[in-house]
C-alpha cells in the first residue's frame, strides 16, 4: 500500500548539465626530444563523497543560468580545473527517489578540455583550500563536502570505471568527437 502512494506522488523535475573533460597528457617516454610527441587523452572522473561511485561531474542549473555556464561552474567547484567548452555532447535522463520523493532528471553534458593541464587537482586550487580548511588536500582528495576524490584515467579505464550506463555513452560519443 505504502509503495502505491509513493508511484502517486507528484514527479519533481531537476536540470543539471555537466562535462566530459579532457586534457591532452604527454606520456614521460614521449618526452624525450627524439621521440615524437603523442598526446594521450585522459578524462576527468569524480567520486561523490560517501560513496563507492565514479562519474562524471554535474549539477544543477541555477535560475537564470545557461546549462554551458552552469557545466563550467560545477565542473570548477568538483574539481577545481578550468575549462574549455568544445561543444554539446548529449543528455541522458533518468528517475531516482530521493528521501521518497520521486524526481526525474534531465542532464546535458558538454564536451570541455582542461585549459591548465591540472594533474590529479589542480595544485593551487589544492593549496587555497588547504588554506581555506586547514587540511592537507592533497593531490588525489579533493577536501569538498560533495566530492572525495577526484582521478584523470584513459578512454578505457574511465569507461571500466564509471559506474552508470548512461554516463559511459556519453564518454564513448565525448570520446569519438575528437
Amino acid at each position: 500500500m505504502a509503495k502505491a502512494r509513493e508511484n502517486k506522488k507528484p514527479i519533481k523535475r531537476e536540470f543539471s548539465a555537466g562535462g566530459a573533460v579532457f586534457r591532452r597528457r604527454v606520456p614521460r617516454a614521449s618526452r624525450v626530444a627524439l621521440v615524437p610527441r603523442v598526446a594521450e587523452i585522459e578524462w576527468l572522473l569524480i567520486n561523490p563523497a560517501g560513496t563507492n561511485r565514479w562519474q562524471l561531474p554535474k549539477g544543477h542549473i541555477e535560475k537564470g543560468e545557461k546549462g554551458e555556464d552552469a557545466a563550467v561552474r560545477e565542473v570548477f567547484e568538483e574539481t577545481g580545473a578550468k575549462v574549455k567548452v568544445l561543444g554539446k555532447v548529449d543528455k541522458i535522463q533518468y528517475f531516482y527517489v530521493l528521501e521518497g520523493e520521486r524526481i526525474f532528471k534531465n542532464v546535458t553534458f558538454f564536451l570541455m578540455e582542461s585549459k591548465d593541464g591540472i594533474s590529479k587537482v589542480d595544485k593551487a586550487w589544492a593549496h587555497e583550500i588547504n588554506k581555506f580548511v586547514g587540511a592537507d588536500a592533497g593531490l588525489n582528495k579533493f577536501v569538498s563536502d560533495e566530492i572525495d576524490k577526484v582521478c584523470w584515467l584513459s578512454t578505457k579505464a574511465a569507461l571500466g570505471k564509471l559506474t552508470f550506463e548512461g554516463e559511459r555513452k556519453i564518454l564513448e560519443k565525448a570520446s569519438k568527437m575528437l
